[in-house]
């Protein structure tokens, strides 16, 4: 959990660039490490958002051009970074895994008119299990050949790759989105030694205070190379035919309205 008086600092700081922009934040959750369940005390705060403009702001012939990101640099550990509504949901619509992770976040700062939750009510209709399960494992392959074939391993790189490998097994069974916290992840490891290696890895990562290292383990990387040799055995299909579009144009244009 996030300490009140940070939590404080965070929402000053999105007020502050809602004001700014002449925006409203529809929501704003914790991403990455913290959201994940594998913060360590050094962790920065990965806070993502979603904003909406004025109505004649996307009534405009220039609108394509017009800028629908907001973003800052790192400043006192916390990175905010945020979409404009439309360009969120267009995302959404093409199954975006980091969007995805937001509406599931455990960690949130503030919620308008319980969008999440009604973007997760969509999830059946909108997610492409094809589409993540390709996300997650390019994910793996690309952390596995920068930093799992060196002589020293950062813990964290074990953990992403595990991670990946578990959220694509998990859309494979559940043909839908997978859970955010690796905690939910981890039932999914085929044995008991396998499960514990994990859990130890990731109390290891939650602790430490500088970037630690093992040396290549067999049990990970066995495991880690079956899944590999698995999807290139099977790999997933794009099944996806939903027509999504009246429902988010309905969610977009009422909170458009709304504002």
């Amino acid at each position: 959990m996030i300490d009140v008086k940070q939590q404080q600092t965070i929402l000053d700081r999105i007020n502050q660039t809602a004001k700014q922009h002449d925006v409203k934040v529809v929501f704003a959750v914790e991403s990455g490490s913290r959201a994940w369940g594998l913060a360590s005390p050094k962790s920065d705060y990965d806070v993502r958002f979603v904003y909406i403009h004025r109505p004649e702001w996307y009534l405009s012939i220039d609108l394509e051009a017009r800028p629908d990101v907001i973003e800052y640099p790192l400043s006192d550990t916390i990175d905010l970074q945020g979409w404009d509504l439309r360009k969120a949901l267009k995302l959404f619509h093409k199954s975006n895994p980091s969007f995805i992770e937001w509406i599931q976040s455990p960690i949130q700062y503030l919620e308008y008119d319980l969008f999440s939750k009604r973007c997760r009510g969509l999830l059946p209709d909108v997610y492409n299990p094809g589409k993540g399960i390709y996300h997650y494992l390019n994910m793996a392959k690309t952390n596995f050949r920068q930093h799992l074939l060196k002589p020293q391993i950062p813990i964290k790189k074990y953990l992403y790759v595990l991670k990946a490998l578990l959220a694509a097994r998990c859309i494979q069974t559940h043909r839908s989105a997978p859970p955010i916290e690796f905690q939910q992840l981890i039932s999914l490891l085929p044995t008991q030694p396998l499960h514990q290696l994990v859990e130890e890895l990731i109390e290891k990562k939650k602790s430490e205070i500088q970037q630690a290292t093992i040396e290549p383990n067999v049990i990970l990387n066995d495991f880690i190379n079956e899944e590999f040799d698995f999807w290139e055995s099977n790999p997933p299909t794009n099944t996806h035919s939903h027509d999504c579009f009246p429902a988010l144009n309905a969610l977009f244009q009422e909170l458009i309205y709304r504002f």
